[in-house]
Formats: C-alpha cells, sequence, structure tokens
C-alpha cells in the first residue's frame, strides 16, 4: 500500500504547530510518510514576528520520509491556499490527509486514514474520511453498536482525507454553489444535516469569500456522497483556547485521544446512520443559533448597548 502525503497548514501559531507535527511522529507510519507544509504569509504586520517563528520551526523538522515546504510570500488565506493545495498534492500523489495547525491526532491517526483510503478508493460514494467525531457527551454514541464507524453526508475539517479524482468533481465556485442551491430547490434536503447550513448560505452568498469546508460540505449533500466518520475521534481540535481566527474559546468538544482504536471493521455497506444523522441536525442547529447571538450580542456591546441573554427553559 501507497502511503498518502501528510499536508499540514500552518499560519501563526508557532506552540500549536509543534504539539500537532509531535502528534504525528507517533505515529509509526510517520517516517514512512512524506509531510508537505503550507505555510501561509502574515495578513498584517503585527503577525509578521510569529510567522517568521513558524518558518525556523518546520525548516527544523524532522522524523518524516521527506519534507516539503511551501511558504506563501503573500497572504492566501486559508480558502485559496487549501483548493490550491489540494489541486497541486493532488495531481502527484493522487490523494491525501490534511489537517491544520490546531489539529492533534492519535497514534493510530495515519494507520487508520491509510486503511481507509485504501478501503474505500473504489467506492465513488465515499468522498472524505474524518479522523474526528464529536465526544460522547455531545454526540450520543449508539448502544450495543456492532461497527466502528458511521456514514454521513455531513464532513468534518478536523483531520480528513480524500482521492484527486473523486474532489476534482467538487464545485469550488462560491456563486455557482448558490446559484444551484437556490435554483433545484434542494433546501429541504440541506436542512436535513443542520439549519446553520441554510443560515450560512444566506450570510456568504453577497461575500467575498465562504469556507473551503462549508463548499465541500455542500457539495456531498447534493451529490449524494458521505464522510467516513469513527465512533471515537483520531483527532482533537486543540484550537478552542482562543488562539484562533475562527473558533471560540470552549472545551466541550474535547476528545479523549486514548479511546481511538488500533484494530477495526470497515463497513461494506454504505448507508447513512438516521439516528445519528438527527442528532447532528440538532447540534449544528443549536451551535448556529449560539453563533449569531454571539455575533450580535459583540456588534450591540461595541455600540455601548446593554445585552439582555434570552433564554428558552
Amino acid at each position: 500500500m501507497t502511503l498518502a502525503p501528510i499536508i499540514v497548514f500552518c499560519y501563526k501559531r508557532n506552540d500549536h504547530l509543534i504539539a500537532v507535527i509531535e502528534g504525528l511522529k507517533k505515529n509509526s507510519l510517520a517516517i514512512c510518510s512524506d509531510l508537505i507544509i503550507y505555510s501561509d504569509y502574515a495578513k498584517s504586520i503585527d503577525d509578521l514576528n510569529e510567522i517568521e517563528n513558524v518558518r525556523r520551526y518546520i525548516h527544523s523538522i524532522k522524523g518524516f520520509r521527506s519534507i516539503s515546504i511551501i511558504e506563501r510570500n503573500i497572504n492566501y488565506g486559508i480558502e485559496k491556499n487549501m483548493v490550491l493545495a489540494l489541486e497541486d498534492v493532488g495531481l502527484k500523489y493522487g490523494k491525501y490527509i490534511v489537517i491544520e495547525d490546531d489539529v492533534l491526532v492519535s497514534p493510530f491517526f495515519l494507520k487508520y486514514m491509510n486503511d481507509a483510503l485504501a478501503f474505500y478508493e473504489d467506492k465513488g460514494k465515499v468522498l472524505t474520511i474524518s479522523g474526528f467525531n464529536f465526544p460522547s457527551n455531545i454526540l450520543a454514541l449508539p448502544k450495543n453498536r456492532a461497527k466502528d464507524f458511521f456514514f454521513c453526508s455531513r464532513n468534518s475539517s478536523y483531520g480528513w482525507a480524500s482521492w484527486y479524482q473523486k474532489m476534482k468533481n467538487v464545485e469550488w465556485d462560491k456563486n455557482k454553489i448558490v446559484e444551484k442551491v437556490k435554483k433545484n430547490r434542494y433546501k429541504k434536503k440541506i436542512n436535513n444535516y443542520g439549519a446553520d447550513l441554510l443560515c450560512m448560505l444566506e450570510y456568504y452568498s453577497d461575500k467575498n469569500e465562504m469556507p473551503w469546508d462549508y463548499r465541500l460540505c455542500i457539495n456531498q449533500i447534493l451529490n449524494n456522497q458521505v464522510t467516513l466518520f469513527p465512533f471515537y475521534s483520531y483527532t482533537n481540535n486543540i484550537g478552542f483556547d482562543g488562539s484562533g481566527l475562527h473558533s471560540p474559546k470552549t472545551n466541550k468538544y474535547y476528545n479523549n485521544l486514548s479511546l481511538a482504536k488500533e484494530s477495526y471493521c470497515f463497513c461494506d455497506e454504505i448507508v447513512e446512520d438516521k439516528i445519528i444523522v438527527e442528532q447532528l441536525q440538532k447540534i449544528y442547529s443549536v451551535s448556529i443559533a449560539s453563533r449569531f447571538i454571539s455575533i450580535g450580542n459583540k456588534i450591540l456591546k461595541s455600540f455601548g448597548v446593554k445585552v439582555v441573554r434570552y433564554t428558552n427553559a
């Protein structure tokens, strides 16, 4: 089995990046894997020193089969950086494992990802492999389950993998995505996977950017494709400490990576778990309400307006 390359995207969080790389090196397959690092340039002059620290560190990394470093000389942003990198790496290798600089991985992460890539390569319905799952305090695990994994059209960006041949059919153009959803009346279908998706569609429809993982998610749903999820997560997002550009400070998504399995059985039958999909719909519908309330509160507070918190008991 030819191992997939590992793509790591980083910006200015050197401490997080060090933890991510050290976590990868604990995987037995790391020494046999190609590591490709995309280092974005500073968005503002205030970030230059931290970018320089990151770049000094990535040139010192060892412990992989090969290490390639792409240093952007202007700020691409994660959306542009991601799409271009998937195209470049995909053309060369045909598949890839993707993590950002805040995704800590289990020692069995690379084994699971490469095994899943091999098993589902010829199964067109499976577009992506996720290393992440919500902890059990958020997503209740089915009792007496006989499987190690489940499928869902909703994807995850907290450590994932895919194949070039499948991903090359993804429509990344924001305007075409918006037009297709509104024109073909897919709203009910999309809403089945969380009320946040349609809220985000409306929010980003007149913006210059749209998150890359959101665009990928809409593609999956419209094309009846799915993501493979483990019941026990192989990744832990350490970016919920307030250091990230897009993530709030919270510890509710913490995963115990010691639960991740070294041995497992994949599912031949590719069918969504309706009970889990219903749970996810509720999870994401609540999360978007909280997100917009939070954004609204911040705007009101900036104008000196006293905010009264609404609760529905």
